[in-house]
């Protein structure tokens, strides 16, 4: 049982320094917040996205997806980082709540809250910790090929000479950015969910 929801269409944009030149690649998402009963769920709040990775080509560097709501396994350090989810991003980016306590936090919104997020336009910045995910493929024709990316720390895998810059997200009325299966065709093996 669900009490007052916003939904929003969202362009995200990741704007890269490819060998000291910009790079940018974009996709439409969509993301749904609503609010619960909270004496009959642990949490206040809900999400839900649809849409695909975003490709980003990196001039002669190959090409990277940035996915949402994605799992990096646990590292050596035994932390686990979790790509932006699209309803994290948008609440972080427009920040209808105390950023510096709740970041892209769903817990304490109110239904002021989702007033607000639903009347919001424009474009805002992504703060970092809830930027998406990065993988790239070895094997694009292997999915057992993928290898996450933390986007803020390229440098291991990509070399010096590429870094994402920042993460934009603009309310948008236009459709979601479909066509990612003619890049990966192998997730035509997923009928029933799409992993990226």
């Amino acid at each position: 049982m669900n009490l007052p929801f916003v939904t929003k269409r969202m362009r995200v944009t990741l704007e890269f320094e490819v060998d000291g030149k910009p790079v940018a690649a974009s996709g439409v998402v969509e993301a749904t917040i609503n609010k619960r009963w909270e004496w009959l769920s642990l949490s206040t709040a809900g999400a839900s996205w649809r849409g695909e990775a975003i490709p980003i080509e990196l001039a002669g560097h190959g090409v990277l997806f940035a996915v949402f709501a994605y799992a990096l396994p646990l590292d050596h350090r035994g932390k686990q980082r979790i790509g932006g989810h699209p309803a994290t991003m948008l609440v972080s980016a427009f920040n209808p709540l105390n950023r510096r306590t709740n970041k892209g936090s769903l817990g304490g919104l109110t239904q002021s809250h989702i007033n607000e997020i639903w009347w919001r336009t424009g474009t805002a910045e992504v703060p970092r910790e809830e930027w998406p995910i990065l993988i790239r493929f070895t094997n694009t024709g292997n999915p057992m090929s993928a290898q996450g990316i933390e986007p803020d720390n390229l440098e291991p895998v990509l070399g010096t000479n590429i870094r994402l810059k920042r993460v934009l997200l603009a309310m948008v009325t236009e459709p979601l950015t479909n066509g990612i299966i003619k890049r990966l065709p192998w997730l035509e093996q997923f009928p029933t969910s799409n992993p990226l």
